[in-house]
């Protein structure tokens, strides 16, 4: 068997298959030809891991990860998305635009922001903040805690913007 990957030294007969297949008798047999998209198994009843946008519904069967628009793949025991195609995330069940979290980039699989998606937002433990939760703030960085431009008589410092009174400007 082309797909027999060890055999036994005295009867010849084949102990090993290689990945994606099982053994069935002394032939090796593929995992998604005795239960559909089954990508790796160890018999002919028990999948160990479906193909991608599949998930396991019992030990035997991989089903559809249906209705789930933009998902890269499937969670392994449930029917939800859980790594998303550039610029989504996972939002419990299928995948929301990064944009919806306020983010230009996000982690297709945790959704955590990397960079906010205007100058009215700033960074902050990976989430979108409102760029007017900085007082005296006009315009913040989009990857960072910080104002970028302060309103007239104040100046940028730190996270936030400090009166020019302070600096003697």
């Amino acid at each position: 068997d082309k797909h027999c990957t060890k055999c036994d030294s005295t009867s010849g007969d084949c102990t090993a298959c290689e990945t994606g297949y099982y053994r069935d008798g002394n032939k090796c047999t593929k995992c998604s030809d005795t239960m559909s998209n089954c990508d790796l198994c160890t018999t002919g009843t028990k999948c160990d891991t479906c193909e991608d946008t599949y998930f396991k519904q019992n030990i035997n069967t991989c089903t559809s990860c249906v209705n789930k628009k933009n998902c890269a793949d499937c969670s392994e025991t449930e029917n939800k998305c859980s790594v998303c195609e550039n610029g989504y995330y996972p939002d419990g069940i299928g995948c929301s635009l990064c944009s919806k979290q306020n983010c230009s980039l996000c982690d297709r699989k945790l959704g955590s922001c990397s960079e906010c998606i205007n100058d009215q937002f700033f960074l902050q433990s990976e989430k979108c903040i409102s760029c007017e939760e900085k007082v005296n703030c006009t315009k913040c960085s989009t990857t960072a805690d910080k104002c970028v431009t302060c309103d007239d008589g104040f100046y940028p410092d730190g996270s936030g913007c400090i009166p020019c009174s302070s600096n003697g400007c």
